[in-house]
This record gives structure tokens, C-alpha cells and sequence, in this order.
């Protein structure tokens, strides 16, 4: 009792001495009477408030993540044979320009071979026989220059060469053009050209010659040409002694360039052109009369003729009937000219066969009968007509026509005549004549570069190679090689049906390179709309299947592969026919992306692929889906313990789970996480919780110090308020482990202490805090309010408890008293002793 007493007065000491000192010192200290604090009211430890001033993330390195941004996690980009796709459903685009420039082939007709305005229909070999007799002294030079111009006229598709008629001493009456590589016929490129006119330049005329001689010499060329220009002073002046007569020349000349029956044309046209004098035997002008293509055939040249540059302008009026003719032709076969490739080289669906079928009875139909002796405007595309015809029919009979047409035929543009070639080719190997078409592939093979023929010419005749098995050098194009793959695969289909292996050459191609995968899946799915409804395929043609639909159905293309995934789980295809169809669900259905991608993950958790489909997973999960969330969650954190987004993970299925379990997953986050943040406040929300038990307090307290957040003090007070209720003992034990001096802590100490029934050691601890503490703090007046609920369990010290309010009361008017006015009313309102 003494010594409660003594405690008594010494508090009441201490509050008077307190009064006089802050009511004397002269410092910006407020006085009592000017103390406006209230009374801290009782402290809720269930769910305490942040402190205003704590900042959880103060010390954290990175940028901290709030909770919010959890719940709108990215998902990594999902990327498949579905979504790189590239269809091919065309063959290739440069063979279809070589297939146009047969079709599109200006005709030789058009053009013109010419000297000095002296105009022949286009040929393929052309021999000039000149006149290089002493009779030409004066003329030689202006005819040497209209025949080089004639000469550079000339197309690479054209073969010339040249003969002087001239007799001399020691020397043949004929001199031919030195041939190159043992050939008499020259083509028309410019290195020939050039060696023909440095050739020209360097003769120099004289002596007799016989004009017919070097005609029948040309004549008997082999091959014949199809054009010849004699160039000649006549017969008068340069007769060398064997003169037959006009009959008999012509008798000589009937037996080596005869007319034919069937078509009364003669196979090889001769101009005679007479310079500056008429022949007065006449036999120049019976010649051309003869055997030239009708009027002009023979001229006489004068020399203004010759010396004038402007009249050979190498063309021939055209006809516009025959044009209007040809423009219906062209165009109905152009409109099906991608496909038209396809037929040729058995590649073609029966759409494609179809649209060809139509397009060459179009073509016929507008070319209809033979226009006249020279057809050549029509000639192209009558003869391409008959080759798809051929093709089409699969007729041997029909393709040898269609070569016997395209050999007669004769392009000028060397792209147009490359096609043509090709064409001739292909014709011949329809016809079953293999070694022709291997003779004619060679030889293109071999003019390719000295023709400059350009890349197109050279990939087709790499098609045409591998359609028909014809050896050379030429490679197929990539795509050229899935067509052919293709047209294996509908060969065995019509075989043997779907069986398995049928596919394999579709597979085989693909499988040379990773990205060709997506080129044959529309060819598959094209084939396969051809067969029977309910036809089994294998799983892989069945997934090939579903990415080729991808376009044009993409849920449906989605669902056959979740199928198939279902269906055949143990099959090769299962594993990329569930990654596929949660990349095609991506676009419009991340529920079920999300539900593929987690079966992914689940049945090859060693793929590559299945980190990215667990993020994706989650990222696509709503949150309030918790129990799904949760699971995947778990699987997550199970199998990619070290993930970037782990941290974020464990956060978030921490917000979803049990306390205790939640404390365990928040527990291997570190402090330094751009996490901690969000972490420290799940921790702090657990903790705040009544129901939470005494190791989850004790576990959250160290937690939050571990993560560097200040409010461990706040959760470690809730341990020691628990502990109050349960072991005051233990929670005396436990207020005293840490900062003695603290007034949170003294406060707690007294409170265990008094739970404990150690009022003395109470109080002593509430003196020393009542008189260390400021009275700005709220402690010190929790502390107070204890200290007089301690007394007022004695009646006896109602003194001392109305000296305590008075003065309380001048320090804090606001001191709430209500609590001890009763019983003790009297003492609080009685007058102060003096």
C-alpha cells in the first residue's frame, strides 16, 4: 500500500513539476491551458490502419508493382504454322509469263526481212546470194551497206548467212560466209552480226560471176532456208559460158525449191533484186515471178534506190480482221493461263481441267478456219490450243500435231520463241517421242546464255525436265517441286485411295525446310475435298487439313485440331495439333486458347513451347474464375519455379488462397522484388485478421521485416495483443524482446503486466513511460487512462485520482473523464485543496 502511495504522489510530483516547468520556460513550447490534444482512444489491434507515414517500398530497388497491374498480366505472342501461313495455290509466277509470251508471241508475219525497202515475210534462215563481180565496182559499197542494215534487221530466233557469186583465178566460183563452229548458218545475235559485217567490209569485188550458181548453191543448203535475196548486176554481163536459157534455169531451180501439192507454196522464197540496169534476159524477173511470195518479188534498185536509208523500215500492213481474230483467241486462252500451266504439266484439279477445256474451245472457236496461205498471225495460239488439247485429252495423236504445228511455226521475240520451244517439247514427250524432246530441251539448254533467254525461260525448261524425266542441268523452282509433289500424291489417289503413304511426296517436300509446311496444307485440303465424306485419314494429313482451312473457317479449322489432339493423343501430330488450334483460338477465344494451351503444357511440359503456353494460360484466365486461376497457378509455380513473372504469380494465387498457405508462398519473395510491395500488403491484410492464429501473427511479423516493410512493428503489437489474451506471461516475455524505450512497446508491457496480475511492475512501467514520452504521442495518454483504471479498482485513492483529472484536464481540456466520474463524481467536481 506504501508503495502505491508512493507512486501516487510521485506521479501527482511529476505532473506539478511538469506544469510549473512548461508554465515558466519562455520557448515556443505551447502552454498546458494551449494543449489541444485529445486522448488517443483505446488502440484496435484487429485492423489497424496504415501508418500515414510508413512507406512499404521506401527501401525496395525497382519499380514496385501494384496489385491492380495483377490482374492484366501480357501474354506472350503465340506463334504457329497457322498464323505464317503462305497458300500456294498458283504455280509459279515467272512461268507464267514464259507461258504468255507463247501466247502473246507478236507473229512473223508482221514483221519483215528486207533489203532496200524490198520486203519478204519473216524467216527463220535467210541466205543472201550478192553479186560480187568486177560489175559491182561502182555499186558494191551501197550494197554492202543495205545489206549490213538488212542484216542487223535481223532477230537472235533468225539464222543468215552470205554468198559471193564471183568467179577469180586459182579460186571457186562461190565463197560462203565463214561459219562458226562448223555451222554455215549464223543466228542473229550481235557477235554474229558483227563478224558478218567485218567480214563484208573486207572483200574486195571483181571478176566474172554466175548469180544463178551461187543460187542453186543456197538452194542446196541443209537445212534449206526459207528466204533467199539474190543480189545481182543480171545475166547479160556476167554470163559465164554455161547459159541454159530461161527455161532451163528454171527447170534446175523447180528441181532443188519444188512447189507443193497440198499447199501450191514452194519451201523456200527467193527475192531477185537487179541493180541499176534491167536484166534484158529476163530470167531475174522470172525467177521472183517463180519463186518469189507474189508482187515485188523482183525489183530493179537504182541508185538513188540505194543510196536512200529511210525506205526499210522492215514491216508488212496489217491486217485488222485477222487482228480482231487473233485478240478473241488470245484473250479466251490468257483468261485460264495460270491453270493452262497446271494441265500441261498434269498438275491440275478438275476446276483448273474445266477452265482450261472451256477456254481452248473459246480460243478455236474465234481463230476458226485457216485465215490464208500465210496464217502465221494465228499460228501461236492455234498451235498452243492444240497442246492443251492434247494434254487435256491425254492423246498421243493430238500432241504430235501440236508439235508438227509448233515446229513450223516462227516467233521472232526470243522470249516468245523460248516458250515455243518448250511448248515443242512438251508436245513431243505427250506424244510419246522422248528422245525428241530431249534433243530440243538440250538444245535450248545450250542457247539459253548466247540467247540471253531470260530466268523464266530457264525455269520452265527445268519443269519440263522433271515433268517428263529429261536429263540436263536446269533445276525446278521450289514451288514447281510442291506441284509435282502434288501430282504424285493425286496419282496415288487414284490408285490406291487414301491409304497410308499416299501423302508422303507432299510431306517429303515439306519436310526440306521448316517453313514449307503451311504451303502444302491448302493442297492437301483441296485434295481432300475430293474424296468421300467419312474417309479415314492419317492424323497428320488430318492436321495439314485443319491449318489449310485456317483462311476460311478458323473456329472450325480450331475445333479438328483439338479433335485430333483428343483422338490421337499418343500420335505425332497430337502435340502441334494443340499448339496450333490454342494459336488459332488466340484470335478470337481466349477461354478456349486458354484451356488448349494448358493441356499443352500439361501433356509436354518439356517442350519449348510450354513456358509460353503456362503465361499464356494465366494471362487469358479471368480472375473470377478463382478456382481455375488458382490450379493454374499452382502448375505454374510448380513447373517454372524461376520465371520472371514467378514473383507476380505467387502473389496473385497468394490473394486466393488459405492465410497460412498464402504466408508460405509470400515467404520466398525477396525483399529487393519489384513485388515486395503488393507481397507486404497481403501479409499485412493476414495478420489483420482476428481470425488469424498465433504462428500465422508471428510468421507475418517476420515476414514483413524480412520484405523491409515498417508495419512488422503493427503486426508484431497484434502477436503481443494476442498473446495478452492466451499467455500473458509469454507476451511480457515477448514486449520485452524488443525496444524497451519504445513507447508502443512499454505500453504493451504494462498491459501484459497487468494481464499477469503484476500490477506494481505495471505501474512502474507506465510512470517511466508517462514521464518519457511527450504528450504529443498518444501513448502517453493511453498510458494515463491505464494508470487511473488501475486506481480506480481502490476506492481508497480517489484523491489521488481527482488530482490525477485536474491535472490531465489543464493539460488536455479534451480529455475524455466520462469513465471515472462515477463512483467518483464528487472528487472530480469538488474544489482543488489550496
Amino acid at each position: 500500500m506504501l508503495t502505491s502511495a508512493a507512486l501516487h504522489f510521485g506521479l501527482l510530483a511529476a505532473i506539478l513539476a511538469a506544469t510549473i516547468t512548461i508554465a515558466g520556460r519562455d520557448s515556443p513550447r505551447r502552454r498546458l491551458a494551449e494543449v489541444a490534444i485529445e486522448a488517443a482512444p483505446p488502440v484496435r489491434l484487429d485492423k489497424p490502419a496504415k501508418p500515414a507515414d510508413a512507406d512499404p517500398a521506401a527501401n525496395r530497388a525497382g519499380n514496385p508493382i501494384s496489385a491492380a497491374s495483377l490482374q492484366s498480366q501480357p501474354a506472350p505472342p503465340l506463334r504457329g504454322q497457322s498464323t505464317d501461313a503462305q497458300f500456294s495455290t498458283l504455280a509459279a509466277p515467272t512461268l507464267n509469263s514464259v507461258s504468255s509470251a507463247l501466247t502473246n508471241a507478236e507473229p512473223a508475219a508482221a514483221r519483215a526481212v528486207s533489203f532496200a525497202g524490198v520486203k519478204a515475210h519473216a524467216a527463220r534462215r535467210i541466205v543472201y546470194v550478192v553479186d560480187a563481180s568486177g560489175s559491182m565496182v561502182n555499186s558494191y559499197a551501197f550494197v554492202r551497206a543495205r545489206l549490213i542494215q538488212s542484216i542487223n534487221r535481223l532477230s537472235p530466233t533468225q539464222r543468215f548467212t552470205v554468198v559471193l557469186a564471183r568467179t577469180r583465178p586459182g579460186a571457186t566460183s562461190m565463197e560462203f560466209l565463214p561459219g562458226l563452229n562448223g555451222n554455215q548458218y549464223m543466228r542473229g545475235i550481235p557477235s554474229n552480226k558483227g563478224h558478218a559485217v567485218d567480214w563484208l567490209r573486207e572483200i574486195v569485188v571483181g571478176g566474172r560471176s554466175s548469180p544463178l550458181q551461187g543460187l542453186e548453191a543456197a538452194l542446196a543448203l541443209e537445212p534449206q532456208p526459207d528466204l533467199v535475196f539474190l543480189l545481182s548486176r543480171g545475166f547479160k554481163r556476167t554470163d559465164s559460158g554455161d547459159w541454159t536459157g530461161v527455161e532451163g534455169a528454171l527447170t534446175e531451180l523447180n528441181a532443188l525449191n519444188p512447189r507443193s501439192a497440198r499447199s501450191g507454196r514452194r519451201p523456200v522464197v527467193v527475192k531477185t533484186l537487179q541493180f541499176l540496169d534491167d536484166d534484158p534476159t529476163g530470167l531475174m524477173e522470172a525467177i521472183g515471178d517463180a519463186h518469189g511470195d507474189g508482187p515485188g518479188s523482183y525489183r530493179v534498185l537504182t541508185m538513188s534506190d540505194l543510196a536512200n536509208e529511210e525506205v526499210d523500215d522492215g514491216s508488212l500492213p496489217a491486217d485488222p480482221v485477222v487482228d480482231a481474230t487473233v485478240l478473241r483467241a488470245r484473250v479466251a486462252l490468257l483468261e485460264a493461263d495460270a491453270e493452262a500451266l497446271d494441265v500441261l504439266y498434269g498438275l491440275a484439279l478438275p476446276p483448273a481441267r474445266a477452265k482450261v477445256r472451256t477456254a481452248v474451245d473459246r480460243a478455236r472457236d474465234a481463230l476458226g478456219p485457216k485465215l490464208g496461205p500465210y496464217d502465221e498471225v494465228g499460228a501461236s495460239i492455234r498451235a498452243r490450243a492444240q497442246l492443251l488439247d492434247a494434254a487435256l485429252t491425254g492423246d498421243p495423236h493430238a500432241a504430235a500435231l501440236a508439235q508438227e504445228q509448233l515446229a513450223e511455226m516462227f516467233i521472232m521475240d526470243t522470249q516468245g520463241d523460248g516458250a515455243r520451244r518448250i511448248a515443242e517439247a512438251a508436245a513431243a514427250a505427250l506424244a510419246g517421242d522422248l528422245f525428241t524432246a530431249q534433243t530440243l530441251a538440250d538444245q535450248l539448254e545450250a542457247e539459253l546464255d548466247p540467247l540471253g533467254l531470260p530466268d523464266a525461260i530457264r525455269s520452265e525448261l527445268g519443269v519440263l525436265r522433271a515433268r517428263f524425266g529429261l536429263n540436263g542441268r536446269s533445276e525446278v523452282e521450289p514451288d514447281w517441286q510442291l506441284l509435282f509433289a502434288e501430282a504424285e500424291v493425286r496419282r496415288l489417289l487414284d490408285i490406291n485411295g487414301p491409304i497410308t503413304g499416299t501423302f508422303d511426296p507432299l510431306f517429303t517436300w515439306a519436310g526440306e525446310r521448316a517453313d514449307r509446311f503451311s504451303l502444302i496444307a491448302s493442297r492437301i485440303t483441296a485434295l481432300v475435298e475430293t474424296l468421300p465424306k467419312n474417309t479415314v485419314l492419317e492424323p497428320r494429313v488430318q492436321f495439314a487439313q485443319a491449318i489449310g482451312m485456317v483462311r476460311s473457317d478458323p473456329a472450325q479449322a480450331a475445333d479438328m485440331l483439338v479433335a485430333l489432339a483428343r483422338r490421337h493423343p499418343e500420335s505425332a501430330s497430337a502435340r502441334e495439333a494443340l499448339w496450333e488450334a490454342a494459336v488459332i483460338f488466340d484470335r478470337f477465344d481466349h477461354a478456349q486458347a486458354a484451356a488448349a494451351l494448358e493441356q499443352f503444357a500439361q501433356s509436354w511440359p518439356d517442350d519449348h513451347r510450354a513456358a509460353d503456353a503456362l503465361v499464356a494460360t494465366i494471362a487469358y484466365t479471368p480472375s473470377e474464375q478463382e478456382q481455375v486461376l488458382a490450379r493454374r497457378l499452382r502448375t505454374a509455380m510448380l513447373t517454372l519455379p524461376d520465371h520472371e513473372y514467378a514473383d507476380r504469380w505467387r502473389v496473385r494465387l497468394a490473394m486466393l488462397t488459405r492465410p497460412d498457405e498464402s504466408l508460405v508462398l509470400l515467404g520466398e519473395i525477396d525483399e529487393r522484388s519489384p513485388l515486395a510491395p503488393v507481397a507486404a500488403d497481403r501479409v499485412f491484410e493476414i495478420v489483420s485478421l482476428e481470425s488469424t492464429s498465433l504462428s500465422a501473427l508471428r510468421l507475418g511479423a517476420r515476414m514483413l521485416k524480412s520484405l523491409g516493410d515498417t508495419r512488422w512493428q503493427d503486426a508484431h503489437a497484434m502477436l503481443i495483443e494476442h498473446l495478452i489474451r492466451t499467455d500473458a506471461a509469454a507476451a511480457a516475455i515477448e514486449a520485452q524482446r524488443f525496444d524497451p524505450e519504445s513507447p508502443k512497446y512499454a505500453l504493451l508491457l504494462a498491459k501484459a503486466q497487468l494481464a499477469a496480475g503484476r500490477q506494481a511492475d505495471a505501474l512502474r512501467t507506465l510512470d517511466t513511460l508517462t514521464r518519457e514520452a511527450s504528450p504529443d504521442r498518444p501513448e502517453f495518454w493511453e498510458a494515463w487512462s491505464m494508470i487511473l483504471d488501475v486506481l480506480a479498482e481502490d476506492p481508497s485513492q480517489a484523491d489521488i485520482i481527482r488530482a490525477h483529472l485536474y491535472r490531465l484536464r489543464l493539460m488536455n481540456p479534451g480529455f475524455e473523464t466520462s469513465r471515472w466520474d462515477k463512483p467518483k463524481a464528487s472528487l472530480v467536481d469538488a474544489p482543488a485543496d489550496d
